[in-house]
């Protein structure tokens, strides 16, 4: 099932999948899981209709872990309205876990936040008391992300399809909202609420040294998971999928 939900741009997408045990009775399960792959991971080709929302792979985490899967397409990406920014792509996953505990009637949800919406995920997860855990694949660990300038972070999104601002403001606001979502602030606000970081032991964008770093300067809060061979883009990656379905699993006791 596709939702629209409203947002400051306009809408943003949200795919909800449920095929938990508890489907059969018509009960909602008790524990949800909301992906975020954030900006694609190549540009979108012409009369080709891209998969935003990796549909057969969420309801295999779906089936598998028990719970109610669904995916965020934030603003700016695909058919989701407005523009990228750090802030509305927040406002954007908050948007989302008030659907899902709300009017789904899910009582928990999980956060799974990839490449940069890792810091949107890792940023909503301490302020909201229905979010069980967070995950972040492929994370971000330090600012500017990727170290790149707001500028040239706009170029790298407008190339893979996102829409960003018009304005070169709008566009140099991002460094004080990144500020805002700094990982080695928002992190340590997890308290006791689980935090599975998976990383790409050939991810070229972000080095192993700096996700542990992030885990170090947090007092070791958090479960790393280092997937061998794993590149820049881990959201089709099976070994993925099977250490959420675990970590799922012990979530949800």
């Amino acid at each position: 099932m596709i939702v629209k939900l409203p947002t400051s741009g306009g809408e943003c997408e949200l795919l909800v999948v449920n095929e938990s045990r508890s489907r059969g009775s018509n009960q909602v399960p008790e524990l949800g899981a909301l992906l975020c792959y954030g900006a694609p991971a190549a540009a979108r080709v012409s009369g080709v209709e891209a998969d935003y929302f990796l549909e057969e792979q969420v309801k295999r985490l779906s089936s598998s872990a028990d719970v109610l899967a669904a995916v965020l397409v934030p603003s700016g990406v695909g058919n989701s309205g407005g523009t990228f920014s750090p802030l509305r792509w927040r406002q954007d996953m908050s948007t989302a876990v008030e659907y899902l505990t709300s009017e789904v009637g899910v009582p928990e949800v999980c956060l799974v936040g990839y490449e940069l919406a890792s810091i949107e995920a890792l940023s909503l997860g301490p302020d909201l008391d229905k979010v069980a855990g967070v995950a972040t694949i492929s994370t971000v660990a330090t600012l500017p992300p990727y170290g790149l300038s707001s500028e040239a972070l706009g170029e790298q999104l407008r190339s893979l399809g996102v829409a960003v601002p018009a304005s070169e403001e709008s566009i140099s606001a991002w460094t004080g909202e990144f500020a805002v979502l700094d990982p080695a602030r928002t992190a340590p606000r997890l308290g006791r609420k689980p935090w599975l970081v998976v990383h790409g032991q050939d991810d070229q964008a972000i080095s192993e040294t700096r996700v542990r770093q992030l885990l170090e300067e947090v007092a070791g809060i958090g479960e790393l998971h280092v997937v061998t061979a794993g590149g820049e883009s881990l959201r089709a990656d099976p070994r993925v999928l099977a250490l959420l379905v675990g970590w799922l699993d012990r979530i949800r006791g």
